[in-house]
């Protein structure tokens, strides 16, 4: 490679470990989620690969009232549950073609707008699929096919909700287990209609489910696994094990304060939890503003860390996230909550090169990684309304 070129591949490299890297780091961690923003990142709890949480239930015995020379009370302390959790393992790839490294030797400005335009996406992209993981159910999964009208190997296919799909997203479609679509691009998507249209040799069929390409049951166990009773969480069944489910209050209906604070009451008194955050769908978030409104209360305005605000309830802030289920509002004592990672975000730089050649392409790609899981030590301790009217 002659020299000039090396430079430039140089000059990329340090400008992507010592100027972009931060920038990329507080997108992916302060910017993509409100919730996120708000939650602990560690190393304290990560032994190898896996993060261990610290759980305990019940109540301490040992505690009771006697005669005066009645026996004492029994000891009995009270359980204590280490899990030990595989961290999970999130990427983001971003590419430079050969030709724009060869243009930073005789234009500089373009080449460093290039750079720059395609780190600009990389974040966006990083962004929002953090964000959805963060509330998801863990799964990866994007939506269920209701209809499918199909040309040839175009579909036009009618999910449950588009919400979560964009233009250029590579998607696998199964049937229970089997994948019958791999990795096709999207190429339409009609957020009004629920709809997307994509290429590929196999036709989707109602019921199919739908999820980003790879990530089947790869992603983190996002609020929406923790905050749902009787499931298997950190590999520990919940339907057996109910000290570990979260509180749980059906709306039915109007929002309100008082089944908020109901809510909340309940999950403090079963725990002595202390709820401070307030996170629901936008919707929900609309209904609690048209409470206010209705009770002509001026909506108060929180600001929170990461550079977001929130509505005010009670001293407690509430915010909207478009990912959060319809109709459902999450009550959380975020000391109950932190990202347990083996390292932060990093390129993948072991044999000394951020920038990789694809190999049969004049493009370079460089890797960012980190592993990591969202844990929730006390579930029970938050509260998922759910069954509320969205405005």
């Amino acid at each position: 490679m002659p020299t000039n070129v090396s430079a430039s591949m140089s000059t990329i490299a340090d400008a992507l470990k010592l100027f972009y890297l931060d920038g990329l780091i507080y997108q992916a961690n302060e910017a993509a989620s409100v919730f996120l923003a708000q939650i602990e990142k560690t190393s304290r709890n990560v032994e190898g690969s896996q993060v261990v949480i610290p759980l305990s239930y019940g109540v301490t015995g040992g505690i009771g009232a006697r005669g005066e020379s009645d026996a004492l009370p029994t000891s009995n302390p009270r359980k204590f549950k280490q899990m030990k959790v595989d961290t999970k393992n999130l990427f983001a790839v971003i590419q430079i073609t050969d030709k724009v490294i060869q243009a930073s030797r005789s234009n500089r400005g373009a080449f460093i707008q290039a750079l720059e335009s395609e780190l600009t996406k990389a974040e966006t992209d990083v962004k929002r699929d953090i964000s959805r993981q963060v509330m998801g159910d863990g799964t990866g999964l994007l939506a269920t096919v209701a209809s499918v009208s199909s040309n040839g190997t175009t579909h036009t296919v009618t999910v449950d909700s588009a919400k979560h799909f964009y233009e250029g997203m590579l998607i696998d479609c199964y049937t229970t287990t089997t994948k019958d679509t791999s990795a096709a691009e999207v190429t339409s998507v009609d957020k009004v209609n629920n709809q997307i249209v994509f290429v590929s040799t196999t036709a989707p069929e109602a019921a199919d489910l739908i999820y980003l390409a790879g990530n089947k049951d790869q992603e983190l166990s996002g609020l929406t696994k923790i905050m749902t009773a009787d499931n298997t969480l950190y590999d520990l069944d919940r339907s057996t094990h109910k000290w570990f489910n979260p509180t749980v209050k059906n709306v039915a209906g109007e929002i309100s304060e008082v089944k908020i604070q109901e809510g909340i009451d309940d999950a403090e008194d079963e725990t002595g939890s202390q709820i401070n955050f307030l996170v629901g769908s936008k919707g929900v978030r609309r209904a609690y503003q048209n409470l206010l409104t209705a009770q002509k209360v001026i909506a108060n305005s929180l600001e929170l860390k990461g550079g977001f605000k929130a509505l005010d309830y009670n001293g407690i802030p509430l915010v909207g996230d478009k990912y959060v289920p319809s109709g459902t509002l999450h009550a959380l004592d975020l000391g109950d909550y932190f990202m347990g990672q083996m390292a932060e975000w990093d390129w993948m730089d072991r044999d000394g090169s951020i920038l990789k050649l694809v190999q049969g392409y004049a493009v370079y790609t460089a890797q960012l990684r980190k592993y990591c899981e969202l844990c929730a030590q006390r579930p029970k301790g938050s509260v998922r309304f759910y069954g509320i009217t969205e405005h």
